[in-house]
Order: C-alpha cells, then sequence, then structure tokens
C-alpha cells in the first residue's frame, strides 16, 4: 500500500531523476557547442590567413606590375 508520504518521496525521486537526465543533456549539448566552436575558430583563422596570403600576392604583383 502507497501512502501519501511514500507517494511524495516517489514523485521526488522521479524528479531527481529527471532533473539529472536535463543535466546530463545540458552538458552533452555545451560539449558539442565547444566542439563547434573550437572548429569555427579553426575555420575562421584558416580564412584569415588566406586572406593576408592573397592580399600578399596581390601586392606583389601589382608590384611587379609597376
Amino acid at each position: 500500500m502507497v501512502t501519501g508520504a511514500d507517494g511524495k518521496t516517489k514523485a521526488l525521486m522521479t524528479r531527481m531523476d529527471q532533473q539529472q537526465d536535463n543535466q546530463n543533456a545540458m552538458t552533452e549539448l555545451q560539449s558539442k557547442l565547444s566542439e563547434e566552436q573550437g572548429r569555427n575558430s579553426v575555420i575562421s583563422n584558416m580564412a584569415d590567413a588566406f586572406q593576408k596570403n592573397s592580399k600578399a600576392l596581390s601586392d606583389k604583383q601589382a608590384q611587379g606590375a609597376g
């Protein structure tokens, strides 16, 4: 027989399990976000390097033409 107190305890335990599941999901999402941000940073750095390299090449071509 489930008493009122037992029911409240079971509800509390269920809620704690849900909270832990939510925390685990949030941690996983934060990990994925961090990974994406790292990837985006690498891509951004590569794009910057490419742009600087292209500008240097254009400058050299302009000097050669002048």
